[in-house]
């Protein structure tokens, strides 16, 4: 899943329609949004938070039946987020997997985004 049909670029209306269409239990996994938390070209921020949470619990989780995981959305402000947590923390089912965006120049900068995740979206 994209977005939630808001954004004006990167076909995120034609994207979310054809998930709608998608039969439940069609695929193995089912990943959440891209970079909720950011507004800009590659991402599906800018709609309210609700929104995401609305849009995950009435069209996302009904489409993980049987053996199907479910991936968070991920976050494009790594270590400095804040939304991922509060979204585990306000949705009816939570992911099965977390979805962590780490764009660091080097291993101890990655640890400390992997960390930071993990504290922020805990338990998932």
């Amino acid at each position: 899943m994209w977005g939630v049909g808001e954004r004006n670029h990167d076909n995120d209306a034609a994207r979310f329609a054809a998930f709608q269409q998608v039969p439940a239990g069609a695929y193995p996994y089912v990943a959440g949004f891209n970079e909720m938390d950011f507004v800009g070209e590659g991402s599906s921020g800018g709609s309210a938070f609700s929104k995401y949470v609305d849009v995950w619990n009435n069209i996302i989780v009904p489409k993980a039946t049987g053996d199907t995981l479910l991936i968070s959305p991920s976050s494009a402000y790594q270590a400095y987020e804040k939304q991922v947590g509060w979204f585990i923390g306000n949705v009816t089912r939570k992911p099965d997997i977390l979805s962590v965006h780490i764009f660091q120049d080097t291993a101890e900068k990655a640890l400390k985004v992997s960390w930071q995740e993990r504290r922020e979206s805990a338990p998932c």
